[in-house]
C-alpha cells in the first residue's frame, strides 16, 4: 500500500503542477491578448492609461500600442510610488517598391526617381509635388564614372537643388567610418526626414552603408 500510495501523492502533485503551469500559461496569453488589443489614449494633450471600462473623451485617439503597469519589485512597500511596465509597441515598416521600364530612369521626363517612393496620386505625392525638391544622392564611384553624367543632367533637368557624395562602395571599404562620412554629409546638406529621402545609386555594400547612415543619423530617415 505504502509505495503506491507515494506513487498516488506524487501523480497528484505532477497534475496540480501541469494544472498551475496551464493557468499561468492562460493568465500571460489573456495579458499577451489585451496588450496586443491596446490600451492608451491621447486626449488633454497626453497619452493616458486606459483600463477596462474606463470613460474617455469621444475626441480621445486609441493606440494599437498598449503599457501594462505594476508596482516594482524593487519598491519598500506595496503601493509606493515606484512602478514597473510592459510596453508592447507595434511599428510598422511599409516602403513602396516601383518598377521603371529599362533605360527611363535616368529620361528628365519621368519623376520615378524624384517622386516614385510616394504612391501615384496620394495627398503625400501631390503635397511633395507642390514644393521645391532637396536630394542628397550617394553614388558608388564604379557607377558614377559609368552613370554620373547622365544623374547630375537628370536632377539638373528637374530643377532639383542636389549634391552627390561618391564613394567606394566595395566589401573591403565597407566600415563604420563610411557610414559616418555618409552620416555626416547628411547633415551638411541639413536633410529633412519628413520629405527628402536620400537616394543611394549602387550595389548592395552601398544600399547597406546608407542605410545604417540613416538610422545613425535620425530616427526613420528613408532613402531609397
Amino acid at each position: 500500500r505504502r509505495p503506491r500510495h507515494a506513487g498516488q501523492e506524487r501523480c497528484q502533485r505532477v497534475k496540480r503542477e501541469e494544472a498551475s503551469g496551464y493557468h499561468q500559461a492562460l493568465s500571460f496569453l489573456a495579458a499577451s491578448e489585451q496588450l496586443r488589443r491596446g490600451n492608451l489614449a491621447h486626449y488633454d494633450d497626453t497619452w493616458h492609461i486606459v483600463e477596462n471600462g474606463e470613460a474617455v473623451p469621444p475626441s480621445a485617439v486609441f493606440s494599437d500600442c498598449a503599457v501594462k503597469p505594476s508596482v516594482s519589485e524593487y519598491a519598500r512597500a506595496e503601493k509606493a510610488a515606484e512602478k514597473a511596465w510592459i510596453s508592447h509597441s507595434v511599428i510598422s515598416f511599409d516602403y513602396r517598391v516601383v518598377e521603371v521600364p529599362r533605360n527611363r530612369l535616368l529620361d528628365p521626363a519621368c519623376d520615378a526617381l524624384v517622386f516614385g517612393h510616394l504612391p501615384a496620386g496620394s495627398p503625400q505625392r501631390r503635397s511633395a509635388e507642390a514644393l521645391p525638391q532637396r536630394r542628397l544622392i550617394v553614388i558608388d564611384e564604379t557607377v558614377n564614372d559609368l552613370y554620373g553624367a547622365r544623374v547630375r543632367a537628370y536632377f539638373e533637368a528637374r530643377q532639383v537643388q542636389h549634391e552627390i557624395l561618391v564613394l567606394p562602395m566595395t566589401e573591403e571599404n565597407k566600415t563604420m567610418d563610411l557610414a559616418l562620412e555618409v552620416a555626416k554629409k547628411m547633415k551638411q546638406f541639413n536633410i529633412d526626414r519628413r520629405t527628402e529621402p536620400v537616394i543611394a545609386i549602387g550595389g548592395g555594400v552601398c544600399l547597406d552603408v546608407v542605410g545604417l547612415a540613416a538610422t545613425l543619423f535620425r530616427r526613420r530617415t528613408p532613402y531609397i
